[in-house]
C-alpha cells in the first residue's frame, strides 16, 4: 500500500480473482478480502497497467501471512494447540525470515507445555528480530520452563534494557521480566541470589515481584519481613494464590497457626483443587497440628497426597499419627517418607520406639537422620519424646 489516496478510485479485479481497489481512502477495504493501493494524486490509473500485479501481490501475501499468524495465535489461545502448532509451523515454511512467524511456533508450543521444543522456534525470533522485547521474554521464559537457566538472568536483564529504551507498550513485558529474573535468582539457590531478591522490588512493582520477594525472604530466615512481602502481594491482588498460600508459611514460622489455617483456606479456595493445591493443604495440615487438631490435620495430608506423593506429606501425616497413639499407622508413613528420602522420618521412628521402650532401636534411628541432615540435631536433642535416647554419646 503506497502512502497517498485519493478519494477518486477504481476497482480492478486481478488474475485468480482476487479484488484491487486503486485510490480511495485508507480504509476503505477494512473488513474486506480487497487489496487497495493508494497512488499519487494525478496520476492516470490506466498509465499503470500490469505494474499494478505485482505490488498487489506483495500487499495480499502479507495480508495472508497476517491472518494466518493470528489464527495460529487464536488456536493457542483456544487450547487446540495441535491445529495451532500445524498453521505456525506451515508459516515458518512459507515465510521462513518472519520473526512472527517462528514466535508464533513457539508461543504455541510453549502454552501446550513442550517447552523444550518451543527454545529452538524462538531463539530464531530473536535471530531475526534481536531488539524486540517480547521475543527474547518468551525465549528467555521457555528456557527457564526447560531448566535450561544458565542464560536466563542474562537475558531478563536485557529485556529490561530494551524496555528502558523504548517504554511504548513495555510496561507489561518489562514487569514480567522483573518478576521472572527474581524466579531465576530463587532457583538458582545461591546466597547472593536469594539476598538480592529478599531486598524487596521498587515502588511500583507487581504482586508477582513482592511475592517472589517475600519467598526469598522466607529462604533467609526472615518470617517478620516475609509476611509484610505477601500481604503487600495481596494488596495489589487478593486473588493471588501463591501469595496466600506462602503467607500461611509464614505465619507458620511466626507461631500464627489460626491465621495460617485461615490464609492456607483461602489460597485452597482459589485454587479449587489440582497439583497447586498441594502446597495449601500442607500449610492447612501443619496449622492443625500446631492447634492440636491432629485428627483433621491427617485428612488434609491425606488430601495433599490424593495429589502428589509427597514426602513432607507422609512424614507430617505420621507425626499427627503419632499423636492420636495410632503407632503402627505412624510407622507406615514414616517409612513412605523415608523411602522418598525424608531425613525427618527417621526422628519420627525413633519417637515412636522410644516410646514403647525401645531403645537401641531409637538411636538406630535417631542416629540415621543426624546423619542424613545434620541440621535436625539440635532440635531433636531438644525433643522431650527422645530424652531417653539423646543425646548419642
Amino acid at each position: 500500500r503506497l502512502d497517498v489516496a485519493t478519494h477518486a478510485h477504481t476497482t480492478l479485479v486481478l488474475p485468480g480473482g482476487t479484488v484491487l481497489v486503486v485510490g480511495g481512502n485508507e480504509g476503505d477495504t477494512w473488513g474486506s478480502s480487497a487489496v487497495q493501493l493508494g497512488i499519487p494524486e494525478g496520476l492516470a490509473v490506466e498509465s499503470l497497467g500490469d505494474a499494478l500485479e505485482a505490488p498487489a501481490a506483495t500487499q495480499l501475501d502479507q495480508q495472508d501471512r497476517k491472518a494466518q499468524l493470528a489464527d495460529a495465535r487464536r488456536l493457542r489461545d483456544q487450547g487446540e494447540h495441535d491445529a495451532g502448532i500445524a498453521l505456525a509451523t506451515d508459516a515458518t515454511r512459507r515465510w521462513p525470515g518472519d520473526a512472527g512467524a517462528w514466535r508464533a511456533l513457539g508461543t504455541v508450543l510453549y502454552s501446550s507445555k513442550r517447552f523444550a521444543e518451543a527454545v529452538g522456534p524462538l531463539r530464531r525470533a530473536v535471530e531475526l528480530d534481536p531488539e524486540s522485547p517480547f521475543a527474547l521474554i518468551e525465549l528467555a521464559d521457555a528456557l527457564t520452563f526447560a531448566g535450561e537457566l544458565a542464560e536466563v538472568t542474562a537475558m531478563y536483564e536485557r529485556v529490561l534494557a530494551l524496555c528502558e529504551e523504548d517504554s511504548t507498550f513495555t510496561w507489561s513485558v518489562a514487569a514480567r521480566a522483573r518478576a521472572q529474573l527474581q524466579f531465576a535468582r530463587l532457583k538458582s539457590g545461591s546466597g547472593d541470589d536469594l539476598k538480592q531478591v529478599a531486598k524487596g522490588p521498587g515502588e511500583h512493582a507487581s504482586t508477582a515481584e513482592w511475592n517472589n520477594a517475600g519467598t526469598a525472604r522466607l529462604d533467609v530466615g526472615q518470617a517478620g519481613e516475609a509476611r509484610e512481602a505477601f500481604e503487600r502481594a495481596l494488596k495489589l491482588d487478593r486473588h493471588n494464590d501463591y501469595a496466600w498460600g506462602n503467607l500461611a508459611a509464614a505465619l507458620l514460622k511466626l507461631g500464627k497457626p489460626g491465621e495460617a489455617l485461615a490464609a492456607a483456606d483461602e489460597a485452597l479456595r482459589l485454587r479449587k483443587g489440582g497439583p497447586r493445591s498441594v502446597q495449601a493443604l500442607l500449610a492447612r495440615g501443619i496449622a492443625l497440628y500446631d492447634l492440636g487438631r491432629f485428627a483433621e490435620s491427617v485428612k488434609a495430608y491425606d488430601a495433599a497426597l490424593e495429589l502428589e506423593d509427597s514426602a513432607v506429606a507422609w512424614n507430617n501425616r505420621g507425626n499427627s499419627l503419632r499423636k492420636l497413639d495410632k503407632e503402627r499407622a505412624a510407622l507406615d508413613s514414616y517409612d513412605k517418607a523415608a523411602t522418598l528420602g525424608h531425613a525427618g522420618a527417621f526422628w519420627g521412628r525413633a519417637c515412636v520406639y522410644a516410646l514403647r521402650g525401645d531403645t537401641e532401636r531409637a538411636r538406630e534411628q535417631a542416629r540415621e537422620a543426624i546423619r542424613r541432615d545434620p541440621s535436625l540435631e539440635k532440635a531433636m536433642v531438644a525433643d522431650p519424646e527422645l530424652a531417653s535416647v539423646l543425646p548419642l554419646g
